[in-house]
């Protein structure tokens, strides 16, 4: 990535559950399959992630295009590709022919997805693009309250896969009781990255989002900000250390998702 903002402080002393960088970037190489061709892990130490993301079919053919792909990651969509009729063996046969780092998105609706997932059928689909994926995205909420999904997440880390834990504020913004939740049990569960996405209407709402990063400058945050004005305030977050980048690659996932090209070139300006 070209022109990244500069990291945020680190404390001395890193908090136990959170993975080493060269544990991932090692894990992502053993994970690869016979076959697949070798590309360049991710290297999650770095101050800023381009995360690009896919949700189409034809969207998929871009883990094939390393050259044209501006992302240090993509992010497959899972929810938004089978909602459009996409189907699992489909997205298995994409990422297993990948030429680039590849992270899986089986989104739930109450937290930004787009398909309402039959018992067992997210754990399923999971489990069968787990082995052709380098990273996993889940989220907070459903590994507290699920042990189906917390089995997953399990053998995603025994499996030595990168995890995003993620927290979502879609309908409105999150409560103070809800960020003290987050800014409480995150640090408890093993994982690469915390990612907090949040609906931002008042000052207020982007001062929390802010805060993470100022306050325990020592985890792994990725924060953005959701609705008017979100590109700028995705700029202004990774200037304070937030880590990963989200934008599009080929439509948006969401109404106010900028392009990842479009905030890579706000960089390069």
């Amino acid at each position: 990535m070209s022109k990244k903002p500069a990291a945020a402080p680190k404390a001395a002393a890193p908090v136990k559950p959170h993975k080493s960088n060269a544990s991932n970037k090692k894990a992502t190489e053993a994970n690869r399959k016979p076959g697949v061709p070798s590309f360049p892990p991710v290297d999650w130490g770095e101050p800023l992630i381009g995360v690009g993301s896919v949700s189409t079919l034809a969207g998929l053919e871009i883990l094939q295009s390393p050259a044209a792909c501006p992302a240090d990651i993509v992010e497959v969509r899972v929810d938004l590709l089978l909602a459009k009729g996409v189907t699992v063996d489909a997205i298995a046969d994409a990422l297993r022919a990948r030429r680039h780092p590849a992270l899986i998105t089986p989104r739930i609706p109450s937290e930004g997805g787009k398909l309402t997932w039959e018992p067992g059928h997210r754990e399923e689909a999971t489990r069968a693009l787990l082995p052709f994926a380098d990273a996993l995205d889940l989220e907070l909420a459903e590994i507290e309250a699920s042990p189906s999904i917390r089995a997953v997440y399990e053998e995603a880390l025994s499996k030595g896969k990168a995890l995003i834990l993620s927290a979502h504020a879609i309908a409105r913004p999150a409560s103070k009781a809800t960020w003290k939740h987050w800014t409480q049990a995150f640090p408890t569960h093993a994982a690469t990255v915390y990612k907090i996405a949040g609906l931002v209407k008042s000052r207020q709402d982007l001062l929390n989002l802010a805060l993470p990063l100022v306050t325990r400058p020592d985890l792994p945050w990725a924060v953005m900000g959701m609705g008017e004005g979100a590109a700028r305030m995705r700029m202004a977050l990774t200037a304070l250390g937030s880590k990963l980048i989200y934008g599009y690659l080929d439509e948006p996932a969401v109404a106010s998702q900028p392009s990842l090209v479009s905030l890579l070139q706000q960089f390069a300006d």
